[in-house]
């Protein structure tokens, strides 16, 4: 919303820290496979991409694929969050049979289309 808006667009500590990304319709097809899995109640399942992304890349990205003249704006890096996230999926890999379908650059390029349709700025 930052960058749609034309403002900076935060980012906390350098934006060396790491996330995944996985775009609803992913993440949801995993659900309903684990949902309508037998004997699947009550195990537990990381559901997530396995594509590690540098904070800084997904802000500039965004501000990319939005073609917005944002900056990013680096802010204090909060305390007790964690420098890296990255799910173990192999479980819902090999027990549901699922991965990711969408990379994180066209699940960026789909929500920024939708919040423009939605002229939510």
């Amino acid at each position: 919303m930052q960058s749609l808006k034309g403002d900076d667009v935060t980012v906390f500590g350098d934006g060396s820290q790491t996330r995944s990304f996985c775009y609803v319709t992913d993440t949801i097809t995993c659900l309903l496979r684990l949902v309508t899995k037998e004997g699947a109640s009550g195990e537990a399942v990381n559901i997530g991409s396995t594509e590690e992304t540098n904070i800084i890349d997904l802000a500039n990205n965004i501000i990319r694929i939005s073609d917005s003249k944002s900056q990013v704006e680096f802010r204090p890096f909060p305390p007790g969050d964690h420098h890296r996230r990255l799910p173990d999926a192999r479980k819902a890999e090999t027990s549901l049979d699922w991965a990711p379908v969408l990379r994180l650059e066209e699940g960026l390029e789909r929500t920024v289309r939708w919040f423009r349709l939605q002229k939510v700025t």
